[in-house]
């Protein structure tokens, strides 16, 4: 069974906690602690992963302007507020969303699960400068 760490934490005081109550990031000793402990209890600890690493390049983006694209009926230009200082222009599949809507946006150099990483592409003829995640 896997089990998040932030659980555990919500039944025993392990490692420290942040002031929003979240379980903070644990350090590797902390883990072989609890792992071990764990094991003793008779509770075999199969394995740790390390689950959203990597993830720092994924930020939440507004949707600005959505705009069709000549010659393409599944595809269209979204430009969205990211935390730059100018919008970012997005080639996008998706249809599932209006102006104003907030989603996680993976910039140029996110690498996502499964070594997915993250291009500047060109789809007809419109350069996307990164990828909306829904």
């Amino acid at each position: 069974m896997k089990v998040p760490y932030s659980w555990l934490c919500d039944f025993a005081p392990f490692g420290t906690l942040e002031s929003n109550g979240a379980a903070s990031t644990p350090s590797s000793s902390l883990i072989q602690l609890l792992t071990d402990a764990l094991n003793d209890l008779g509770l075999v600890v199969e394995g740790v992963e390390w689950v959203g690493t990597g993830l720092g390049e994924v930020v939440v983006a507004q949707v600005l302007e959505i705009h069709r694209i000549d010659g393409a009926d599944k595809i269209r230009r979204v430009m969205v507020m990211a935390d730059e200082d100018e919008p970012l222009q997005i080639v996008c599949v998706a249809f599932n969303f209006e102006v104003g809507d907030k989603f996680p946006l993976a910039k140029i150099g996110a690498n996502l699960p499964g070594e997915f990483l993250i291009t500047k592409l060109k789809m007809r003829g419109v350069e996307s400068f990164g990828m909306l995640c829904s």
